[in-house]
């Protein structure tokens, strides 16, 4: 069995104009240097992480300078939204997602933290009880590495930004460079030697003993866990002023 088709002229006419139509290259990317720190500043502020800026505030990304502009008011950001120089910065643009716990949670190396995080995130109140373990907990490493991959996941969030408005930013610095954390240990031990030296000039101590996680090799011990001895006679006025010292000392950096 055959089967004939025959295209009309007019149908060839048609494919032949839809076919022939030159498309247009799409317009270069505008290079634009920019400095990271005032812009991840506008995105966080806008986003409701700072107290200083209003909700009636704009801020704008000046095309030719690469500068945040801000306005006070809605009225007095038209001079920027009527411009073809100014892009207006978008509002939440910072905001955390579920699936930004979930990824973070994997990249946790430390098999027992990864599992304790995955069990917090379940159910109501995910939010809460992460940031209350992150920030709560004591352990400055995890603490780290969560304020590391929220601004790159921040900042990867600014980049697409960027380039869905045709931007092609020039940064400078890497803007993806994770800082490393300070070893605490040498700090740490620092003031354990001055507590010890003045501890050691006091009537009535028998015995200093250091404990925990300083008597370790942990690169980020939590804290200072020491055993001091006395006898019943000691003073214990001087001593309690040497721990209140090397507390000090020891909080400086965590907050």
């Amino acid at each position: 069995m055959r089967f004939a088709f025959k295209k009309t002229l007019r149908e060839v006419d048609i494919w032949t104009s839809i076919t022939c139509v030159p498309t247009e290259d799409p317009a270069p990317p505008r290079r634009l240097s920019l400095k990271i720190l005032d812009l991840q500043i506008a995105f966080e502020s806008l986003g409701g992480l700072s107290s200083e800026w209003s909700s009636e505030q704009r801020a704008y990304l000046d095309l030719k300078t690469g500068e945040v502009v801000w306005s006070e008011s809605e009225e007095s950001g038209d001079v920027y939204s009527e411009s073809d120089e100014y892009l207006l910065i978008p509002k939440g643009a910072d905001r955390l997602e579920f699936g930004d716990l979930r990824d973070f949670i994997e990249t946790v190396e430390e098999q027992r933290t990864r599992e304790e995080l995955r069990e917090i995130i379940r159910g109501h109140g995910a939010f809460r009880r992460f940031k209350a373990r992150v920030f709560g907990g004591g352990d400055i490493e995890l603490k780290h590495a969560w304020h590391a991959f929220q601004q790159r996941r921040l900042r990867q969030r600014m980049v697409d930004w960027l380039e869905d408005s045709g931007i092609e930013p020039v940064w400078d610095q890497d803007i993806f460079k994770v800082p490393e954390l300070p070893n605490r240990r040498p700090d740490l031990l620092q003031a354990v030697l001055e507590f010890v030296l003045g501890a050691r000039r006091l009537e009535g101590i028998r015995r200093i003993a250091l404990l925990g996680s300083l008597a370790t090799d942990k690169r980020q011990p939590k804290d200072v866990d020491l055993l001091v001895v006395v006898e019943e006679t000691a003073s214990l006025g001087p001593l309690a002023k040497l721990k209140r010292q090397l507390t000090g000392k020891t909080l400086t950096d965590r907050a």
